[in-house]
């Protein structure tokens, strides 16, 4: 490609490159001048051209061209190659910004799960001696009432016996009451007054 450059700039320049880069310029310049100077543009030129094609003819033969070409060729691949991976890379962006958003988010929602769990665990354990009086506070009050009951209960059980006592008392002194009026005749006045 730099030969080709240098053709279409300057063919005399571009024929003494084909010549070789090892020798000094000046025996190429020694070998060139003369010749220039001997034959006329149009021959020159001709000879130009034949110097040209046999020094390509030489380069494929040998294989240079055809590597040259192949690393060329090489080189394009390459190119297009990490053009394509740019391409994907660029392609990529947003899906590994919209990527990187939804584990940000997620691993801000775990945090704050977490958070939430320390929390909570925390307010337990404020909690626990709150909770602990409480549920004895419950119990003292519960054995209490329960105590309260079964003497409420023992009170009732005393009272209805004295109930029971009574009416017995009561029914057996209505059966001496019957006893002794059937046994005394006479109506007992003493509670009625005396006549007038």
């Amino acid at each position: 490609m730099l030969h080709k450059a240098l053709l279409f700039k300057n063919q005399n320049k571009a024929f003494i490159k084909y010549i070789g880069p090892n020798k000094p310029r000046s025996v190429q310049s020694q070998i060139l001048n003369p010749l220039c100077n001997l034959l006329p543009r149009k021959s020159m030129n001709k000879i130009l051209d034949f110097g040209r094609k046999a020094l390509f003819y030489a380069r494929v033969l040998s294989g240079y061209e055809e590597r040259r070409i192949r690393s060329y060729r090489l080189m394009c691949e390459q190119r297009l190659k990490q053009a394509e991976e740019r391409r994907l890379a660029i392609k990529k962006l947003p899906e590994q910004t919209i990527l990187s958003e939804v584990r940000r988010m997620v691993e801000e929602m775990q945090n704050l799960n977490k958070q939430l769990e320390e929390t909570e665990a925390a307010i337990e354990e404020y909690f626990k001696p709150l909770d602990q009086e409480a549920q004895r506070l419950m119990k003292t009050q519960l054995e209490g009432e329960e105590r309260t009951m079964k003497q409420m209960m023992k009170t009732m059980h005393d009272q209805a016996m004295l109930d029971i006592a009574d009416e017995e008392r009561e029914v057996k002194a209505q059966i001496v009451d019957t006893d002794q009026k059937n046994k005394d005749p006479r109506p007992n006045t003493q509670h009625l007054p005396p006549p007038t």
